[in-house]
């Protein structure tokens, strides 16, 4: 059976896609947590750990990650879980 496996944005771990949380930078640059893996749009991988998530606040290369330039808006379930 397949696993696929993707990379923690902030760490750079390689982890099974069900391990990690997708994230989705939508139309007015907000980012925001896809928890059925059904949102169209360019997606990130996060390890569910506390120290990838809370630097993902500091992170400045988001803006390379998701190829878009300007400001990169945490949605608020983001914010409330950092």
């Amino acid at each position: 059976m397949h696993i696929p496996v993707r990379t923690c944005i902030s760490c750079g771990k390689k982890l099974p896609k069900y391990e990690l949380s997708r994230l989705v930078l939508d139309g007015e640059a907000h980012l925001i947590r896809d928890t059925k893996g059904d949102i169209q749009g360019r997606g990130a991988y996060i390890c569910k750990y506390y120290a990838c998530q809370k630097r993902l606040k500091t992170y400045r290369h988001l803006n390379r990650i998701f190829r878009v330039e300007g400001n990169i808006v945490l949605t608020p379930d983001l914010e409330t879980l950092l």
